[in-house]
């Protein structure tokens, strides 16, 4: 019912033309994230934001790799968020005797990698927010309980 026109300009906005529908339902919450999401994106510097994680995993690193036994790399990955990530690789041993990983799973959240490849166990994708010191409280926690082994 309602005015020719108007029925002919809602009829592509039901199926079979899609558009937002019940399962696909957007609230103004998701519609304020986005907003400030991209007014973010186009305003902060992404260059000195990139240094600053750079920094932060080049810390990690320093400190996590003077762990003898412990191997530690900088992961930026291809697919997906293409910020740096902080990967430690250690040993693993007999599977359920490394106080390694006992320690690593006492730990939340759980840092350690729960289905390892191979017999090494591995401490990755730590996500650090972008102020603050978390970076060096994280590495002191994982030098002292990879160190403890």
């Amino acid at each position: 019912m309602g005015r020719k026109d108007l029925i002919e300009g809602a009829r592509t906005l039901i199926s079979p033309h899609g558009g937002i529908g019940r399962g696909m339902k957007v609230g103004k919450e998701e519609i304020a994230g986005l907003v400030a999401a991209v007014e973010r994106y186009m305003t902060v510097d992404l260059e000195a934001e990139r240094r600053a994680l750079e920094a932060k995993v080049d810390h990690l690193e320093e400190v996590v790799g003077r762990v003898k036994g412990v191997a530690v790399e900088a992961h930026v990955p291809e697919i997906a968020n293409h910020v740096p990530h902080f990967v430690a690789t250690w040993d693993e041993g007999p599977p359920s005797a490394s106080p390694r990983s006992r320690s690593m799973s006492a730990c939340r959240p759980r840092p350690a990698d729960p289905r390892p490849p191979g017999g090494s166990r591995q401490a990755h994708r730590v996500r650090l927010d972008d102020a603050g010191d978390e970076h060096r409280v994280v590495a002191r926690r994982l030098r002292d309980i990879l160190a403890a082994a």
